[in-house]
């Protein structure tokens, strides 16, 4: 009896530990992987921190956005058992986080839905934070629009429904709390004339054993970087650097822990070294993309970064200071702000010379004495990327009847092959007399609003002409403008070819007698042309991408200043102690004494 006992006992032993060693549905679902959250409603700007719980250390996580403009990852760890996504809500929309967890042959999908409320369209500007130490992370924040760092607020708790249902007298709603804005508010910047660079000119740079090289197939800057190497990209545009403060970046990136950096003018020589004078601090860029040919774009700004409107960006460096990384720059385009300089005043300097428009500058007509323009616009078109060799500058006069205008051209190839006038090298011209820019004004502007106004078209250069000095008169006509501008007489344009390019004068009259201190609105547009196509267009003043301006002068349209002068009366003689007859004595007055002798 006592032996049966003992069996028994040992035989409920067994059965308690086998209960217990045996798991349950209970215990399966909490052992199983998946995210901390299945959805998720956040503001734009705000950022959530998305993890995978119950994940294994030997399993590999990928992270992805199914709608980068709405939500954007911007931090990530790929280890099984502490993968985790930042995730930053950039504009309204729904987007789907995605996480493949990969254990042995087996990969898991784990999904997580982004909804964002709050409509935010601003271009998003890369910002470095305050003090970073090498390997940190900084992220990119969209550019609040009252210039103050966005705060980020815990949202506070939720009332039941209950309470959402059945409000009491003595309930309070409840309230997050938002940054305080700015007492002057900071506009977003006016990104205008854009400068896109041609990459297979960059100058390369390694840094700490790092490489890059321009792919021709591609038109991409590649690299592919081991940790703790990097690149300098250098001599990026030539031309009126200093007029630049914004650069965008478009790249793609697979792997490695890559910062960005932008050097001001502050740096010196090539910029290589760790302590090197004018570069940022880091700016962590998007990771693991580039292998699924997806792109990330960052906008940098000396304002936002360095806290100089004012400076320029003078080169861009990547480093890696994580694994093997893959990265490649697809295409680099500087901008200036038009809040800053929306347009340039230029000055026409006031002449009594007789002035013959033949496309050449005599000093005797005084256009030495005329200050220099650069033209700060090169705007790629239909022929692909902006071209290098291209330039133009300008120089204005006037006098009581006529505005007169001077272009310098620089072009290797003149082409006047195209059918179309706008489609062959040589200039147009924007003229509006009365410098109205009427707020408001649109597309139609010149027919309704700016009636003195015209667009005219000087074009068709004759490239086949062995006499450089020899002079033709353009194909020259005027393409549109107001009522009274359409109608327009008297204007005059001729151009000589040089041994860089060509030269181009002009005349155009007022429609009556002008005297210093006024205002005229104008613009010039130099086309650059090959094989018929337009590569590009220069502009006097600033544009923006859509080149529509033109059309508008209410927009970023140029003006020139009068420059005012000292009128002279024909009627008074030039020196008033020459006698008005020639030999007739000068009799002094009783007591008075000719200080002529």
């Amino acid at each position: 009896m006592r032996r049966i006992k003992l069996m028994a006992s040992a035989l409920a032993v067994v059965l308690a530990v086998t209960s217990v060693c045996v798991p349950g549905n209970s215990a399966d679902a909490a052992k199983k992987v998946k995210l901390n959250k299945k959805s998720v409603n956040l503001e734009a700007g705000k950022t959530v921190k998305i993890s995978v719980k119950n994940g294994k250390k030997s399993a590999k996580v990928k992270w992805k956005s199914s709608k980068k403009s709405v939500a954007r990852i911007t931090k990530k760890s790929k280890k099984g058992n502490k993968a985790y996504a930042k995730v930053k809500a950039v504009k309204k929309g729904t987007a789907r986080i995605t996480a493949a967890y990969k254990l042995g042959k087996k990969t898991t999908k784990l999904t997580c839905t982004v909804k964002v409320g709050v409509v935010d369209d601003n271009t998003a500007v890369a910002s470095p934070s305050v003090a970073p130490s090498p390997g940190s992370t900084v992220t990119t924040a969209p550019a609040s629009p009252t210039g103050a760092a966005t705060e980020t607020v815990a949202p506070t708790k939720a009332p039941d429904a209950e309470q959402s249902a059945k409000p009491t007298a003595t309930t309070k709603p409840r309230v997050t709390r938002s940054p305080r804005p700015s007492a002057t508010p900071t506009p977003e910047p006016q990104l205008v004339n854009p400068m896109r660079v041609d990459l297979s000119k960059v100058n390369i740079i390694g840094e700490n054993g790092g490489s890059a090289e321009y792919n021709a197939e591609t038109g991409t800057i590649d690299s592919a970087m081991p940790g703790i190497q990097g690149f300098i990209l250098g001599d990026l545009i030539s031309e009126n650097i200093e007029k630049y403060p914004y650069v965008r970046v478009t790249y793609s990136l697979e792997g490695g822990d890559v910062n960005a950096y932008i050097a001001d003018s502050e740096m010196t020589g090539d910029g290589k070294g760790q302590d090197a004078a004018g570069w940022s601090e880091e700016i962590k860029l998007n990771q693991y993309t580039m292998g699924e040919g997806t792109e990330e774009t960052l906008l940098f700004g000396t304002k936002e970064i360095f806290g100089k409107k004012d400076d320029y960006i003078k080169a861009l460096k990547f480093f890696n200071f994580g694994e093997d990384t893959s990265l490649s720059i697809k295409a680099i385009t500087f901008f200036m702000d038009g809040r800053v300089n929306p347009q340039e005043s230029f000055k026409a300097a006031y002449t009594n010379n007789e002035v013959t428009v033949d496309g050449i500058d005599d000093i005797a007509e005084g256009w030495a004495d005329a200050n220099e323009y650069n033209f700060v616009s090169k705007v790629s078109l239909e022929g692909g990327v902006v071209s290098t060799d291209t330039a133009a500058s300008a120089r204005f006069m006037y006098d009581d009847n006529n505005f007169y205008f001077f272009v310098y051209v620089t072009d290797s190839s003149i082409d006047n092959t195209s059918a179309n006038n706008y489609e062959r090298d040589g200039l147009e011209i924007l003229f509006d007399e009365d410098c109205c820019k009427q707020e408001g004004a649109n597309s139609s502007d010149w027919g309704e609003v700016n009636k003195d106004g015209f667009h005219y078209r000087a074009t068709g250069l004759d490239a086949k002409s062995e006499v450089k000095e020899g002079l033709d008169p353009s194909t020259a006509a005027i393409q549109g403008g107001g009522t009274d501008g359409a109608k327009k007489t008297g204007i005059v344009v001729k151009y000589a070819l040089t041994d860089t390019g060509y030269t181009m004068e002009g005349m155009i009259p007022f429609a009556g007698p002008k005297a210093g201190g006024e205002k005229i609105g104008l613009d010039l547009i130099v086309q650059d042309c090959k094989g018929g196509v337009r590569y590009n267009e220069l502009y006097l003043t600033a544009t923006d991408e859509a080149k529509v301006y033109w059309n508008n002068t209410s927009a970023n349209f140029g003006a020139v200043d009068l420059v005012e002068h000292e009128a002279v009366n024909p009627d008074t003689p030039e020196n008033p102690d020459t006698p008005d007859v020639p030999g007739e004595p000068i009799v002094p007055e009783p007591g008075e004494t000719d200080s002529r002798r």
